[in-house]
């Protein structure tokens, strides 16, 4: 059986010859046609390049087929070596050899990877400037691709207002704070020509620690001639209401000290003296007994600091005999009645020029309502006060430099007062009811002097005064009507009129309470029928008598 044998030159045709990336494995390629394509076909070593890449194909029958996903960034050429033979006649065939070499070429396809983007860094510190970069926007495609703010995402960027894109660079368009708003959400485009993607992305503001904003102190005064050491007061700071918390650390060491620092001292967070303090030799730097002292507060986590200048004053106090000293025990007498409040106190100063009472009402501000004049001044009276409300005082002793301390808080609590009904009888017409309150008012009170020189609580009036004298005479001498109506007239009139006799009586008399007038009637009815009684069987008996004498 005679054979030939061609290479390369001959053999048949692979159609076609490319395929598309990324397609799946096994795709086929083509079809042998052409020369020597009716015969058996193997993938063989013997053209010049070896066939290097058979082992990525397949040929069954006439198909080629690629073995795996072929990825153009990968590789876009293929080398194989087809073997083909051909044989002619059945009895005595004639077989012809063809080794061919065919290059698969794979076509570039865009690539439909989804976009995704990123934001570097996607934080900015808190108090920044308006127009501060946040950080650089990237994507996973090649190219330059455009960012624009838009709304399509699931928060709507609800925060768009608040930045800029220029090219891929994110800005801020305000000063962020993080005490206002701890993160902003955005919602970017990103389009590469190809395709787009919107993504929601989120920019968080840093917590940055702040300087302290305020010093308070206590208390800004002492007393005259107060031993060395003495307590002033004690300081709090006012913060950035950051959510860490802070230690303070409080010294006399500002950037400018004060002038009269040296007089005193701070421990923890109290001033104390360091000096004696005279009233009368004073030692500070314009000689007024008004100190001048510099207090730095430091954060002892932060380091920041803050410097505040405080005036200390020194009281003037001669002696324990002459000087100026604050009232203790205030008390209030209280009269629910007349709607008065009497302040009494104590009062060890002699060189006062005169006093002042504050009052606050229910939770009101403190209002001053008597300033006097004069000393030893020990009580006062305060009127025309309101049911509902709670009256709160204090005084403190007064001169032309200076004045004490606020003594103690006296208060006074007035309430609403409980109503009842009362049956009122005018002089014509009917009984009806009206509204009493508990606490009548006393015209009197209005009439109450504003300052008492005594201690004594105000005298309460009697109402019911009037209830006596010629009033119960008159309801005895209709109780006794009433009786001998009863006892005399032996009808069942008398039972009716009884009780008329003192009806009409307690219509004219609104003095008596309405619940007397059954009493009355109980009463004459039983003293009337004992007398009824009494009066028949006496009458009986002298019947009796007249008839045994006949």
């Amino acid at each position: 059986m005679p054979y030939g044998v061609e290479c390369e030159d001959r053999g048949p045709q692979l159609v076609p010859d490319t395929i598309d990336e990324n397609q799946p494995p096994n795709t086929v390629v083509g079809e042998l046609q052409g020369t020597g394509s009716n015969g058996s076909h193997s993938l063989n070593t013997g053209c010049k390049n070896g066939g290097i890449d058979n082992h990525f194909f397949t040929i069954t029958g006439k198909t080629v087929s690629m073995n795996i996903s072929p990825d153009y960034e990968t590789k876009d050429t293929y080398y194989i070596c087809i073997r083909s033979r051909e044989c002619i006649g059945i009895v005595d065939p004639e077989c012809t050899v063809y080794i061919k070499q065919s290059i698969i070429r794979v076509n570039d396809l865009p690539d439909n990877t989804p976009l995704s983007l990123s934001l570097a860094p996607d934080n900015v510190d808190e108090n920044v400037a308006p127009g501060t970069r946040v950080g650089v926007l990237t994507t996973n495609t090649g190219g330059s691709p455009t960012y624009t703010l838009t709304t399509g995402c699931g928060n709507n960027g609800v925060d768009n207002d608040a930045f800029t894109i220029n090219g891929d660079v994110l800005f801020f368009n305000e000063s962020p704070d993080y005490e206002v708003k701890q993160t902003y959400n955005i919602c970017i485009t990103v389009d590469d020509g190809v395709s787009t993607s919107e993504e929601e992305m989120v920019v968080r503001v840093n917590d940055i620690n702040n300087a302290p904003t305020n010093i308070a102190l206590t208390d800004y005064a002492i007393a005259d001639k107060a031993p060395q050491n003495t307590k002033i007061g004690t300081f709090t700071t006012q913060d950035d209401g950051e959510q860490n918390p802070e230690e303070y650390l409080y010294t006399l060491n500002c950037a400018t000290r004060g002038k009269d620092d040296a007089h005193f001292a701070i421990t923890n967070d109290a001033l104390y003296t360091r000096t004696v303090l005279t009233y009368n030799h004073p030692v500070d730097d314009n000689a007024d007994n008004r100190y001048n002292i510099c207090v730095r507060v430091s954060e002892k986590n932060g380091g920041l600091t803050y410097d505040k200048n405080f005036t200390i004053t020194v009281s003037q106090q001669q002696s324990n005999t002459t000087g100026l000293h604050k009232p203790h025990k205030l008390e209030a007498l209280c009269s629910q009645k007349h709607k008065t409040a009497f302040l009494t106190w104590k009062d060890k100063s002699h060189n006062e020029k005169g006093i002042k009472i504050q009052r606050k009402t229910d939770n009101g501000p403190w209002e001053t309502i008597k300033k006097t004049k004069g000393e030893n001044r020990k009580n006062f009276t305060d009127t025309n006060l309101i049911n509902g409300h709670t009256y709160h005082y204090r005084i403190r002793m007064y001169t032309k430099k200076d004045h004490t301390k606020w003594s103690n808080v006296a208060s006074c609590t007035f309430e609403e007062p409980a109503v009842k009904f009362n049956w009122v009888s005018p002089r014509t017409g009917p009984l009806y009811p009206i509204a009493i309150a508990q606490d009548p008012v006393d015209v009197s009170a209005n009439t109450m002097s504003q300052e008492r020189k005594s201690h004594s609580q105000p005298t309460e009036i009697n109402t019911n005064a009037s209830c006596v004298g010629w009033h119960w005479i008159v309801w005895v001498i209709c109780i006794g009507i009433a009786t001998l109506l009863i006892i005399f007239i032996s009808s069942p009139l008398a039972l009716l009129s009884a009780p008329i006799v003192i009806i009409i009586w307690y219509i004219f008399d609104t003095c008596h309470r309405f619940w007397w007038v059954p009493i009355a009637m109980i009463v004459c009815a039983i003293i009337g029928k004992t007398g009824q009684y009494m009066y028949e069987k006496a009458t009986q008996k002298d019947k009796e008598a007249v008839e045994k004498q006949n």
